[in-house]
């Protein structure tokens, strides 16, 4: 694995790199990061904390305390929503470079809301808003702004979408498509909707109950799990299987990041990591 002409290791790859195979017939004999990813950063956000982030047509992100989002490097359009407020801003990322974000100067404006009317098929199928299941045969009042929406149905794939809401009322339709009778429900699905809507999957929640990951090394650098502020190293977070990007930050030091696959089993599991290096200048 290469990465700027030199040699990474797998698990330094991250889902939103670009990459290029080489090899000879179906053996991959190495592979090169064309377009790597760097890191942003929001601060002066305090008054968008649970609004959301939209970075050009790549990711949309909740907006949490102390956030750090992994980007492909690249020049985007962001827009901050939260309660109606909000604006948009240009960036740069650049590769393996945290860039930060002053978004203090948008507009906090006080919450508007807006009647949407679900049509669901099926239609004993179960609703839920940020969360919260809600009573889909009745107008559900909601802020303006994007929320999560996800709907089940025994029988059905379950689907997960983003709805943006910007008026005062507006009608969604949320087809399921039957699931696979060889199969277990998936979260991949498709959608029709009359309103402004951006479409997104996530996969089944597996958290268990109590086993934990644990960060042991290196000491003393901040920890992000998929973006979100954990902790000080050594610390732990609920164990969820599946892949997850694990961030490593330090003040001086090159910000590092890396896709773990955590598994399914009923244990704690530890990741010891190398250093950071120290960075040859700082980056605002």
């Amino acid at each position: 694995y290469f990465s700027q002409g030199h040699s990474i290791e797998k698990m330094d790859l991250n889902p939103a790199d670009i990459l290029t195979f080489h090899g000879i017939d179906s053996t991959v004999l190495s592979v090169t990061v064309e377009k790597g990813h760097g890191y942003l950063r929001l601060v002066n956000d305090e008054n968008f904390v649970g609004g959301w982030l939209e970075i050009g047509q790549t990711q949309i992100v909740r907006i949490t305390e102390d956030m750090l989002v992994t980007v492909p490097e690249g020049s985007y359009q962001v827009d901050i929503s939260y309660n109606g407020g909000g604006g948009t801003k240009n960036v740069v990322i650049n590769r393996n470079e945290e860039t930060t974000l002053d978004i203090g100067d948008l507009e906090v404006a006080e919450a508007q809301y807006g009647m949407v009317l679900f049509s669901l098929n099926p239609s004993d199928a179960e609703l839920y808003i940020d969360g919260s299941q809600v009573d889909a045969s009745q107008p559900v009042t909601l802020e303006y702004g994007i929320h999560q929406i996800i709907a089940k149905a025994d029988g059905y794939k379950s689907l997960t979408q983003y709805l943006r809401v910007g008026q005062e009322s507006a009608g969604v339709d949320v087809q399921l498509d039957k699931a696979d009778s060889d199969s277990e429900d998936s979260t991949e699905s498709s959608s029709s909707s009359s309103s402004s809507a951006t479409e997104s999957t996530s996969t089944a929640d597996t958290t268990t109950t109590y086993y934990r990951v644990h960060i042991d090394a290196p000491e003393n650098v901040e920890v992000y799990l998929d973006g979100n502020y954990v902790g000080i190293s050594p610390c732990s977070f609920k164990k969820t299987s599946g892949s997850h990007v694990i961030t490593l930050r330090k003040s001086g030091y090159e910000t590092r990041s890396y896709t773990v696959q955590v598994d399914e089993e009923e244990k704690d599991v530890s990741y010891s990591f190398v250093d950071l290096t120290a960075s040859s200048s700082s980056t605002e």
